[in-house]
C-alpha cells in the first residue's frame, strides 16, 4: 500500500545540526509531500540498511557510494550538500564517516598528522553525531555497522574517550537489537569505563545489567573484584582485602568459564598496557593468582597441570585415576550397548569428524562428542540415550574440568587409513577403551 511521507525542514535546525561537521547550512527548503513506492523500497538491493526516510533519496546515496570509490573529494562535496537539506540522514552521515576514512588512508606518510585533525577527528565527531540520532529512525543492521565501525576507529587511534561517547549512547538504546549484541555492547560499555578509570560507574553498570538472585557472567564477577582490589589501592591499604565468599563467587565454576576467564583478562591486558595502565593490570593479574588460575604474576600458563610428566604412555596406576578407569572397564559392555545406540540415533548435523589427521574418506572417522569441542556438556539428547556413561562422567573434575577436554565416542569404519597424528597438547592424558572393534570410545 502507498503512503505520503511529509519531509518538514526547519532552518535553524538544519544549521545547529550540521554545522558541528562544518558542513555551510544555508538552505530554504519548503515542506514538501512525497509519494512513497513500498514496493519498490522492499525490492531495493540496500533496504536493510536503508530508513524509509533515507529511501526517498537513495538514488542520490547511491550514486555517492559509487563516486567515492573513484573520487572522495568528489562525494564529499556532494555528501555536504546533501547533508544540508538532510541532516538526519543515517545513510548520509554513515557514508561521511567512509569518505573521511578514505581521504585520510589516501594521505601520504608525512600527511596524516595534518590528516588526522582534517579527516579523522572529523569522522569520529561524526559517529558520535550518528549515535545520537533518534534510534527509532535507523535501521539495526546499520546501526551496528556504524558504531562498530567507529568503536574499531576510536581505538585504534588511541581516542578511549570517544570510544566512551559512543558506548554511553549505544547502551542507552539497545531496544531491538540481538541478545548477543547488546551483551557486547554493555561489556564493551563496562571495559571502557575501566580504562578511562571511571571505576564507580564501572561497578555501578556491572550491577544494574546483573540479574538479582542470578549468578552473574564470570566476565562481571571477575571485575568485580579487581574492582574492590582497586579501590582498596586508592584508599591507601598495603594488602587487599581478602574475603572467602567472594573468591567463591569470582571462581569459574566449569571449565568454559575458565576458557572465557583466561581470553577475558588477554583482552585487558592488551588494552592495559596500550594506555600504561600496569598497576591495573597488575591488580587483575595478582587476582588470578589468587584464584589459582596462574602460578604467579610472571607465569601466565592457561593450562598447568599438577605433577604431569613429559612421558608418552602412562599405568594405571601412575594415572591416579585408576579406580574410575576400572570403573569404566567393569560397565563395559552397558558402554559399548549405548554406544551403538548413540552412534544409531545421533542426526548427521550431530556428528564431527576427525580433524587432527587425514582419514582416506572424512565420513569413515566420526565422533560423537558428550563432552568438549565448545558443546553443551552431557547434554539431555546424548545422556537419554547413553545414561551410564554421563553418570559415571559427569561428576569427575578430572574429566570435566580439564583444559580442553573432552569425551566422546569415535567411529572408525572397516578399511579405513588415518595417518600418524599426535595431539596438538601436552598438558593431558587420554585413555582409549576399544569397545567394538569399528569403533572406540576415549576420553582426554
Amino acid at each position: 500500500m502507498n503512503c505520503l511521507l511529509f519531509m518538514n525542514h526547519m532552518q535553524d535546525q538544519d544549521q545547529q545540526q550540521c554545522s558541528k561537521d562544518d558542513i555551510s547550512c544555508e538552505s530554504e527548503q519548503p515542506t514538501v509531500s512525497v509519494k512513497f513506492d513500498e514496493e519498490a523500497y522492499n525490492n531495493y538491493e540496500h533496504a536493510e540498511i536503508t530508513s524509509r526516510e533515507d529511501f526517498l533519496i537513495h538514488k542520490e546515496l547511491d550514486e555517492i557510494d559509487a563516486i567515492r570509490k573513484e573520487s572522495a573529494e568528489e562525494a564529499l562535496e556532494m555528501l555536504e550538500k546533501l547533508l544540508i537539506q538532510h541532516p538526519n540522514s543515517p545513510r548520509a552521515l554513515n557514508s561521511l564517516i567512509r569518505t573521511y576514512r578514505v581521504l585520510f588512508n589516501q594521505l601520504s606518510t608525512e600527511n596524516k598528522r595534518i590528516g588526522r585533525i582534517e579527516y579523522l577527528d572529523k569522522m569520529l565527531a561524526t559517529v558520535i553525531r550518528f549515535v545520537h540520532l533518534d534510534r527509532s529512525t535507523v535501521p539495526v543492521p546499520l546501526w551496528t555497522q556504524v558504531i562498530d565501525y567507529g568503536m574499531a576507529n576510536s581505538v585504534a587511534m588511541g581516542e578511549r574517550s570517544s570510544t566512551l561517547k559512543i558506548l554511553e549512547q549505544v547502551v542507552a538504546k539497545l531496544d531491538g537489537l540481538e541478545a548477543e549484541d547488546r551483551e557486547y555492547y554493555i561489556q564493551s560499555f563496562i571495559d571502557e569505563l575501566l580504562y578511562n578509570g571511571e571505576y564507580e560507574r564501572c561497578k555501578e553498570t556491572i550491577i544494574e545489567n546483573s540479574i538479582p538472585d542470578t549468578l552473574p557472567n564470570v566476565n562481571f564477577r571477575f571485575l568485580m573484584g579487581v574492582l574492590i582490589r582497586l579501590e582498596d589501592k586508592l584508599k591507601g591499604q598495603p594488602f587487599p582485602t581478602w574475603d572467602d565468599a567472594m573468591m567463591d563467587q569470582i571462581m569459574p565454576q566449569n571449565q568454559q568459564e575458565t576458557d572465557e576467564l583466561f581470553e577475558y583478562t588477554e583482552d585487558l591486558a592488551k588494552e592495559l598496557r596500550k594506555l600504561e595502565k600496569i598497576d591495573v593490570l597488575n591488580t587483575i593479574y595478582d587476582l588470578m593468582v589468587d584464584l589459582s588460575l596462574y602460578p604467579s604474576r610472571y607465569q601466565r600458563v592457561h593450562h598447568k597441570m599438577k605433577d604431569l610428566q613429559p612421558q608418552p604412555i602412562w599405568t594405571l596406576e601412575e594415572t591416579g585415576y585408576e579406580e574410575k578407569l576400572k570403573e569404566l572397564e567393569d560397565n563395559w559392555e552397558t558402554l559399548r550397548d549405548e554406544a551403538l545406540e548413540l552412534i544409531r540415533l545421533t542426526p548427521d548435523h550431530n556428528v564431527s569428524y576427525g580433524i587432527d589427521a587425514v582419514a582416506n574418506v572424512k565420513e569413515n572417522w566420526k565422533h560423537y562428542y558428550i563432552h568438549g569441542l565448545d558443546q553443551e556438556s552431557f547434554p539431555d539428547r546424548v545422556c537419554h540415550i547413553t545414561p551410564k556413561l554421563c553418570d559415571l562422567l559427569k561428576n569427575f573434575p578430572p574429566i570435566t574440568m580439564c583444559p580442553l577436554g573432552s569425551i566422546k565416542i569415535s567411529y572408525i569404519a572397516p578399511d579405513t587409513h588415518i595417518g600418524a597424528h599426535t595431539s596438538k597438547l601436552n598438558f593431558r592424558l587420554r585413555n582409549s577403551t576399544l569397545m567394538q572393534t569399528s569403533f572406540k570410545f576415549f576420553f582426554a
